[in-house]
């Protein structure tokens, strides 16, 4: 029987990986910014206090759930079957967050509008491939890629004035 979808260990992994993550950008935040901790405040603990406190509560509560997450999918009678959904139903997400990556880059070499009509193109063509084939497939994302850049476009560059 699976797990229902809030007790389903996949959502505790990813919940305490994400919130590892913004932990671990927080402890570098503070260890970056002296003035938090390197002052003498005598008995008052200093404005270090407060961020110390959250941080320390975040990393182990993003700790917990992933060893929570670890412990059920660990404990599952189903255990290889189960990695071997997780590590399919991953893939997209993390090749997504590569070509995020990717995108932001290309935009200092190629300019918004081209890098984001091929990162459009490319991910309704891979999102619409497995539902419709290849060729209504390239046909749906050329009609998006072109209804959705130009949308942006025509509003943060004409309507408010935002340069992309």
């Amino acid at each position: 029987m699976r797990p229902g979808p809030l007790r389903d260990s996949r959502n505790q992994i990813a919940a305490g990986v994400y919130l590892g993550i913004w932990s671990l950008v927080g402890w570098w935040s503070f260890a970056r910014t002296p003035a938090l901790w390197s002052g003498d405040y005598g008995a008052d603990p200093g404005p270090g206090l407060l961020p110390m406190l959250v941080l320390a509560i975040l990393s182990a509560g993003s700790m917990l759930l992933v060893a929570a997450g670890v412990r059920h999918s660990i404990v599952a009678s189903t255990a290889k079957e189960y990695w071997r959904e997780v590590s399919r139903g991953s893939m997209r997400p993390a090749i997504l967050v590569l070509t995020l990556l990717i995108f932001v880059s290309a935009i200092g070499v190629l300019g918004f509008a081209i890098s984001t009509i091929f990162f459009c193109f490319a991910w309704m063509f891979v999102l619409g491939y497995a539902v419709s084939g290849k060729k209504a497939a390239v046909l749906q994302a050329a009609i998006g890629t072109g209804v959705g850049v130009t949308l942006v476009y025509v509003v943060f560059v004409y309507l408010i004035g935002v340069p992309l």
